[in-house]
């Protein structure tokens, strides 16, 4: 009985460990306008964690951005950049499929919120995944002048219900060996 118990309990465990484990890291070059590709696609309808560290520079003078806030030196602030247009659009964005995206920051490393400038330049945005892959870019006018790049690691994030068995399965495992 206690065996049944136990290979139950592993099996659940190996089952779902791909949802909890890092899918993907994607580097994207600020430097390039090319859409940069997860290798495989995102299950259908599976909530995915994707964090974009890094910074790059803009300019010449080496102005740096992240995947949501650049620096101007002439007003000494990071902030969300507008170009200069008629039709002013954000750019020196981190896109997701060719889309702005409202990534989240942090100012201690462990609460997220939406419009919050990250010190650590560490953001992330919750997708759900459409079965198919998702392409990154910095945006930006100009690359040229572009330098570095940002990382965007992708991760499944599992079910409460798997979250849950596998508690449950540690809790019961835990007292069978008491």
């Amino acid at each position: 009985m206690v065996r049944n118990i136990i290979a139950f309990w592993l099996l659940l465990i190996f089952a779902t460990m791909p949802s909890i484990v890092k899918a993907e890291v994607v580097r994207v070059w600020a430097d390039n306008p090319t859409l940069v590709w997860t290798t495989s696609p995102l299950t259908l309808g599976q909530e995915y964690l994707l964090e974009a560290t890094g910074t790059f520079t803009y300019t010449d003078d080496e102005m740096p951005a992240d995947a949501e806030w650049a620096y101007r030196r002439a007003d000494g602030i990071w902030m969300e950049y507008l170009s200069p247009s008629p039709d002013p659009e954000v750019i020196l964005d981190l896109f997701v499929n060719e889309t702005a995206q409202n990534w989240w920051g942090t100012t201690d490393g462990i609460n997220f919120s939406p419009h919050t400038y990250s010190p650590s330049h560490s953001y992330r945005l919750s997708f759900m995944g459409t079965g198919n892959a998702i392409s990154f870019r910095v945006y930006d006018t100009q690359y040229d002048d572009n330098a570095g790049y940002l990382d965007v690691e992708i991760t499944a994030i599992p079910e409460p219900a798997t979250l849950l068995l596998l508690g449950l399965g540690a809790v019961l495992f835990r007292r069978k060996q008491q």
